[in-house]
């Protein structure tokens, strides 16, 4: 079968969202296709150039040098691009970037922005397909989600200064494996996929790999995407509906700038308070929001830390954004990275990971490490990147093994803590604000290790 015939019917030009061959047809310059050499990606290398063809493309392809494969990976893939006639650009990590899954994100898109700026380009294609986009639903329904968390990844997604566009979503795994063996197309596998350490391959294995037996005689994938499908529509007419309300209320820059209050229904109060904080330029998370808006909605004063630089309280009902004076109150950002952080007062922060062993559990419950200066976790219950601030009054956060929040303040009496000490200790944090640990008083109880934990996060506090 010839290699149009084979594209033709497994990747169907009619299942491709009709919005993406009007923005493609609209839209000048090459078409970028971030290519990391697996089947998805080398899938839409191939759809891109069956159905756009005499368009300029350029393969992206981000070497992270992780694994041992990589090098290989990457001149194979050089190798293909040669052949195939295809420019090819090729990135590697820094040595100073670490290897968690955000900081290789952040550095691969960097890349991406980096090369599209180069070459005039303003559409990235990426190979996200149906099974990842039913993965992200259910990981966010037990996490909690937006309705626009629930619709993600989005077929054409508009960011600052390029569009994600994503024309597998409609495409099954399966359906772009049988594209690459049914056309001889090399591929890699990483193997770090057929690991249970992260919770997409979890779901994946135990749950979304299940479905087809669980789900007998019923076309669940069918079923699974027109939910998102109406899902997506839902999302959008609720966001005219935002728009219009929004400007009836002109809510502006300028309002409330320092400080915000209203009364109004509970879908219209919460719809201005997302606002108000979006238009001081402020990216609050779904689950900070969440915080946010059940304490302010329960009536109680509060204090929320949006950054290493702001943070949000509450009383008698009217919030206000108190902005940190970095001259006289000093406040930085520490992102997740292995190796020593040198920090303003004197002290190092080292981090490290480590997987979980019963003989690293049986070494905990011996309290081998310090409180004082070490702190042991669990990383997947942690929010990173991790930032560090210094100390405020009404911070508070249940300590462990205890039942009930601790105002820090408190925690620094029973320990001897007081004076100019206390405003001399980092207060460690998760990207939500919530307190992880403080050196010289427990660890919070809500990151604590368990028998189900995968991997554990050390963080050594010691005088540089």
């Amino acid at each position: 079968m010839s290699f149009e015939n084979v594209i033709d019917r497994l990747l169907p030009w009619n299942r491709v969202d009709s919005a993406i061959k009007k923005l493609v047809e609209a839209t000048p310059g090459p078409l970028c296709i971030a290519c990391s050499g697996g089947p998805d990606s080398m899938a839409l290398l191939l759809l891109v150039r069956h159905y756009w063809k005499g368009r300029a493309c350029i393969l992206l392809h981000y070497n992270h040098g992780i694994r041992k494969a990589s090098e290989t990976e990457e001149s194979e893939l050089r190798r293909f691009a040669e052949q195939q006639n295809i420019k090819i650009e090729v990135g590697h990590r820094p040595g100073n970037v670490g290897k968690t899954e955000g900081e290789l994100r952040e550095a691969r898109y960097a890349f991406f922005r980096k090369m599209m700026r180069l070459h005039g380009a303003s559409l990235l294609f990426l190979g996200h397909h149906q099974d990842d986009l039913f993965e992200t639903v259910l990981m966010r329904l037990v996490r909690g989600s937006s309705l626009d968390g629930l619709v993600a990844p989005r077929a054409i997604h508009k960011m600052p200064h390029y569009i994600k566009v994503r024309p597998l979503l409609n495409f099954s795994k399966k359906e772009l494996l049988a594209v690459c063996d049914g056309l001889g197309i090399p591929y890699f596998t990483d193997s770090t996929n057929d690991s249970d350490d992260y919770l997409r391959n979890r779901v994946r294995h135990h749950i979304l790999g299940k479905f087809d037996s669980v789900f007998q005689g019923i076309n669940w994938r069918k079923g699974f995407a027109e939910t998102c499908s109406i899902l997506a529509m839902h999302r959008d007419f609720l966001k005219t509906q935002q728009a219009r309300f929004l400007a009836e209320n002109k809510l502006s820059a300028s309002t409330g700038a320092c400080e915000f209050y209203c009364e109004c229904a509970l879908p219209q109060k919460r719809i201005l308070l997302e606002k108000w904080l979006e238009k001081q330029n402020l990216n609050v998370r779904f689950e900070l929001m969440e915080q946010i808006w059940n304490k302010w909605n329960s009536g109680e004063d509060f204090t929320v830390n949006l950054d290493a630089a702001c943070h949000l309280k509450c009383e008698n009902g009217r919030l206000n954004l108190i902005k940190t004076d970095a001259a006289h109150n000093p406040s930085f950002q520490l992102s997740w990275q292995h190796g020593t952080v040198f920090m303003p007062n004197g002290y190092t922060l080292e981090i490290k990971q480590e997987p979980f062993s019963q003989a690293l559990y049986e070494k905990l419950i011996a309290k081998q490490w310090d409180q004082s200066c070490a702190f042991v976790g669990d990383a997947e219950r942690l929010q990173f990147p991790l930032w560090v601030r210094d100390w405020r009054p009404g911070d508070a956060y249940c300590p462990l093994g205890k039942a009930h929040t601790k105002k820090v303040k408190e925690l620094f009496l029973a320990q001897g803590i007081t004076g100019a000490r206390k405003h001399q200790l980092p207060v460690i944090c998760d990207r939500n604000g919530a307190i992880a640990w403080i050196p010289g008083l427990p660890p919070a109880d809500e990151f604590k290790v368990t028998g189900e934990t995968k991997m554990c996060i050390f963080l050594f506090y010691r005088k540089a």
